[in-house]
């Protein structure tokens, strides 16, 4: 019988695992840059956060005036009893349609800045 020598493989030229890469450390100013942002990021969302949800706003309602503008109507006879008191429940859903962190007064009581003002 003939004997085989059989010969060592040869190393090829490529590994057939890859190695790993090392990963190298991020610099002090990516650390820094990548913190500034995260922190701007959550910082932003906080705030819109609480100023959507729980924030007192003030909303002033001119409840005089629009009284005053159904009674010259009623009087002149442009609208009836039945319309005014249609009108009168739609104040009142105007006034339930506010958010419940939100404040409504008269706006005989606003001296000035009333920003938000509920139409009916």
């Amino acid at each position: 019988m003939e004997e085989k020598i059989i010969s060592p493989p040869q190393k090829p030229d490529a590994p057939l695992v890859p190695e790993k890469k090392t990963s190298e450390p991020y610099s002090p100013l990516k650390i820094l840059a990548l913190s500034l942002c995260l922190n701007v990021v959550c910082s932003v969302g906080a705030i819109a956060t609480y100023d959507a949800f729980f924030a007192q706003k003030v909303a002033v309602l001119d409840l005089q005036g629009f009284l005053a503008k159904q009674r010259v109507l009623l009087a002149n006879g442009k609208i009836t009893g039945e319309e005014l008191v249609k009108s009168l429940d739609q104040v009142e859903v105007a006034i339930d349609k506010v958010s419940k962190n939100t404040l409504v007064i008269l706006k005989d009581v606003v001296l000035r800045n009333a920003t938000t003002e509920i139409v009916p």
